[in-house]
């Protein structure tokens, strides 16, 4: 399956392939924060609507919690910061970055071999980087690190968290 969105909120994949998923998801060696292929991770939050985006931005002011919505398998995060700017691309945006974790998931790998092994073809379907963290996994807002104007005369607030 090429579109992971599938996998995303809600039952939208057949119920046999969630199971796959989960199982895949489970079956991955989580990498730490302090491991050799850890370092910090981001994760883009985009909302075309103002009410979302408020309602989010409360639930994370002081030392809020962040977790995946309900109904899902996972969430990507990437440890490459312009793939990230390139994913807040609405009008309001939240980018969370984590430099402590522990159930990071990479996934670049299997789709790197493969590519190689010809087993796949044409775009890559993950980035360098590109991990899931499992929809179990919680993060505490640690500080606001920033606000930024965009060009679509909207913001973006850049959120430190950690896995709690």
């Amino acid at each position: 399956m090429e579109d992971s969105s599938s996998f995303g909120r809600g039952g939208e994949a057949p119920p046999d392939m969630r199971g796959d998923m989960a199982r895949l998801i489970g079956r991955i060696e989580p990498v730490a924060s302090d491991d050799e292929d850890g370092g910090t991770i981001y994760r883009a939050l985009h909302f075309s609507g103002e009410k979302d985006f408020q309602s989010m931005l409360r639930s994370l002011e002081g030392e809020g919690v962040y977790a995946a919505l309900p109904g899902s398998l996972g969430e990507s995060w990437t440890n490459n910061s312009l793939t990230v700017q390139r994913f807040a691309s609405k009008k309001n945006n939240i980018i969370l970055t984590c430099p402590k974790y522990r159930s990071r998931r990479r996934i670049d790998g299997i789709y790197s071999f493969l590519q190689a092994n010809k087993q796949i073809s044409g775009l890559p379907l993950a980035t360098e980087g590109e991990s899931v963290m499992p929809a179990c996994a919680r993060f505490r807002v640690r500080r606001l690190v920033e606000v930024r104007n965009n060009r679509q005369g909207g913001k973006g607030y850049v959120f430190e968290v950690e896995e709690i």
